[in-house]
């Protein structure tokens, strides 16, 4: 249906235009009149009528101000003008505001209708033709991010010159697009499946990409996706990567794209090293697919969790005492840990001899440590390891380390064992912290970045990926773990508890206490008094 708007102040010729022409049998609806331009206007602004018929000689505004005014704001409408003066004057002003038809009155409903169907093949014609352009338009800008995408690819997986990557930044500004940036890194997005439709997964994270503001550009290379990202510092395109990352995998699997894994590579901060971030996260992956199980469960990772300390042969490394470096090192990691060590201490050989008896004593030393803060008993644990002053098998280092990996074995896995310090060692070390400030009311997830040295996003990913939930969750179960304890075993006031655990709303506590486990803490302390337990007060 095509929408017409008449205005005459003559309501004999309104009422025959309306009356006169079945409108909707000729695929018409007459939307609206009105008996002057002044009156009509506002309600044309609100029915955007296909099609105007106005008389031309009306009171307070006239046909020719009303049609320069729907000229200026809608350009698309037909306008038919209507007159009883057979006027030059009036044509010529009607031609100059591209006016479509200028008709005499009287005039017959069959010569309306006439008049009517060539305007709507007028329309048509105009339809197609902006399709036809927004076609012609939307061609030419996939032709451009098309040109754009290849030379990002050709940049991330092939490298560039100093003098071609200033060519390209170049010509990339001519698309307006600025690749000039401090810091730069690579994410690469594959799939498990070898069956995975990467056109779709392209299609989705280009959505995503266009939300970005020029921070992220993709290209997409045979089974695999790469977005380059940009940042103005380290800490910046950290939190820009692992944002972009963590958003992507959640686009991708409301789409249903099946299980994808985002590998981040190394920042680098010259564009014509992106290449070495590509290569560096494609690293990372393969690390992340061949190696122990923790890296292998997670979907996000990025260099920075897999690479290696450098080693300096020309520069002696601070020595990190063993017991910093095991206690938050897994079954997976400590013998990368220990061996670290050893190697520390032979850079340092000069100020540390490097004996058998040295390595025992510290490993004994850690071990029992470690086993005593899990609740255990050091001799009972490591016996008949090395507890015993036998040589056998210490002829020389190679058997002094032998034997520490075996103390050092049997330590951790009773640690583990007892539900201590599990997962990855950033984790474990703000697990440690929270258990330690959790009672903090002004404990803030901040202060934890903070104290683990990572970017937010970055400590959020990881932290869920080992975890299994949220920090919040975290926190809140730490809490409320505590505050049952306290109910449990002291005559405590719920507010008291709150306090105790961390909260300065009692009220809001109790939300998250019934919340967590089922009941209030009054019926929470209720129920060990009607199981026998001696009743608190509350």
């Amino acid at each position: 249906m095509y929408k017409v708007f008449v205005v005459d102040d003559e309501i004999v010729i309104r009422e025959g235009l309306r009356n006169n022409i079945d409108w909707e049998a000729n695929g018409f609806q007459l939307v609206g009149e009105a008996p002057d331009g002044e009156i009509a206007l506002p309600m044309i602004r609100d029915e955007k009528p296909d099609i105007l018929i106005t008389d031309i000689r009306m009171p307070f505004l006239d046909g020719i101000a009303l049609c320069r005014e729907v000229r200026r704001v809608m350009p698309w409408i037909q306008i038919v003008i209507l007159s009883g003066f057979d006027s030059f004057d009036y044509a010529k002003q009607a031609i100059s505001l591209g006016v479509q038809e200028y008709l005499l009155k009287p005039i017959s409903s069959d010569e309306l209708k006439s008049v009517l169907f060539r305007l709507v093949k007028s329309i048509e014609k105009e339809q197609m033709e902006q399709q036809d352009l927004e076609k012609l338009r939307q061609q030419m800008r996939n032709g451009k991010k098309l040109v754009q995408e290849q030379i990002i690819s050709n940049v991330i997986m092939n490298g560039v010159s100093e003098t071609e990557g200033k060519k390209i930044c170049t010509q990339m500004r001519s698309f307006g697009i600025n690749l000039i940036s401090s810091r730069y890194t690579v994410i690469e997005f594959r799939a498990s499946s070898e069956d995975a439709d990467y056109t779709d997964m392209h299609a989705n994270l280009m959505k995503l990409m266009e939300r970005c503001y020029d921070s992220v550009f993709l290209s997409s290379g045979e089974g695999f996706l790469n977005a380059l990202v940009l940042g103005d510092s380290e800490k910046d395109i950290e939190e820009r990567a692992y944002s972009f990352a963590r958003s992507a995998l959640d686009e991708l699997d409301r789409a249903g794209c099946g299980d994808v894994r985002a590998s981040i590579g190394e920042t680098v901060a010259d564009f014509c090293d992106i290449s070495s971030s590509y290569k560096s996260a494609r690293h990372t992956r393969h690390v992340a697919e061949n190696n122990r199980q923790p890296l292998q469960m997670r979907r996000i990772i990025g260099a920075r969790d897999v690479r290696e300390t450098p080693r300096s042969a020309d520069k002696a490394l601070e020595v990190q005492s063993l017991y910093d470096r095991m206690k938050y090192a897994d079954l997976g990691d400590f013998k990368e840990q220990l061996m670290d060590y050893v190697d520390s201490l032979k850079t340092m050989n000069a100020c540390i001899p490097l004996d058998g008896n040295y390595l025992r004593s510290e490993v004994l030393m850690t071990a029992f440590r470690i086993i005593q803060e899990a609740g255990g008993d050091p001799q009972k644990v490591l016996e008949p390891v090395w507890l015993d002053r036998s040589t056998a098998g210490l002829d020389d280092l190679e058997g002094y380390i032998s034997r520490a990996l075996a103390v050092m074995h049997r330590a951790i896995k009773f640690r583990e064992s007892n539900g201590s310090v599990k997962g990855n060692p950033a984790v474990n070390k703000a697990r440690r912290y929270l258990e330690s400030n959790f009672t903090n009311p002004n404990l803030t997830f901040q202060d934890v970045v903070d104290y683990v040295a990572m970017s937010s996003s970055h400590f959020s990913t990881l932290f869920s990926q080992t975890t299994g939930m949220t920090f919040t969750k975290y926190l809140i179960d730490l809490r409320m773990a505590k505050a049952r304890e306290l109910l449990y075993s002291t005559s405590m006031r719920s507010s008291e508890i709150a306090y105790a655990v961390g909260y300065n709303d009692p009220h809001y506590f109790s939300y998250l206490f019934k919340k967590c486990s089922g009941v209030t803490p009054s019926e929470f302390r209720s129920g060990f008094a009607k199981a026998g337990e001696e009743p608190q007060e509350d």
